[in-house]
């Protein structure tokens, strides 16, 4: 009886490691993808056109709140405070392009990101500057 229940242990325990296993490897993957997607966006901003750069921005922050969502910890990971660079990269797009109201769309959510993670200083000029340094 004790030999049976010690197994039982065993192979929950055993069960147990290898779903930790598994999410950390679906984890790294989610990240890896996401910074793959990042290199992508970022060389579609430097080489494309206004709406090229736009769409892959666009494109990339679905994903970020998408892996945000799926997060242990919504709005307190990497997936989040990057959301956050891409909106204030977003607003410098946008008034590049003479477009005040989506400049102004993406500061503000930019800005709210930034204050849900408890930063002192969710100024325009100090996330810019995060993002050009």
């Amino acid at each position: 009886m004790i030999i049976v229940a010690a197994l039982a242990i065993t192979t929950v325990a055993g069960l147990v490691a290898l779903v930790d296993f598994w999410k950390k490897k679906s984890v790294e993957e989610r990240l890896a993808q996401s910074v793959k997607s990042s290199q992508y966006t970022y060389q579609q901003c430097r080489d494309g056109d206004y709406e090229t750069s736009k769409k892959a921005i666009l494109a990339h922050l679905e994903l970020l709140n998408q892996r945000n969502v799926e997060s242990e910890t919504p709005g307190r990971n990497p997936y989040f405070v990057d959301g956050m660079m891409w909106y204030v990269r977003l607003a410098r797009l946008e008034e590049t392009n003479n477009n005040p109201a989506g400049r102004s769309d993406a500061v503000s959510e930019a800005q709210l990101r930034c204050a849900k993670t408890g930063r002192w200083d969710c100024s325009e000029e100090t996330l810019v500057r995060e993002v050009e340094r």
